[in-house]
């Protein structure tokens, strides 16, 4: 869930009686947008779970195929460890 900033001082678009919260689907408006049509929250619903399936499914099948995995920006182990308190 994406808090838009004009929401903080309860701004509401005046042909809204409550504030406005939506579902983000790629390719449509983005977030500045939808913040100046009225939108206070945007959920990404399963497109974070999707995305994140699609590319271990795709890394799975480059590996049991014998392809090279490419993994440009993708954060090391090490990484990872240092972002969780106490990790190491």
């Amino acid at each position: 869930m994406v808090q838009l900033a004009n929401c903080e001082g309860g701004r509401t678009p005046r042909f809204l009686t409550r504030k406005l919260n939506l579902l983000f689907l790629p390719g449509q408006l983005g977030l500045r947008r939808l913040g100046e049509l009225g939108v206070c929250r945007v959920s990404c619903g399963s497109l974070l779970f999707r995305v994140a399936l699609h590319a271990a499914v795709t890394t799975l099948s480059q590996i049991r195929e014998g392809d090279p995995v490419e993994t440009p920006g993708i954060p090391s182990y090490a990484e990872i460890q240092a972002l969780v308190p106490g990790g190491s």
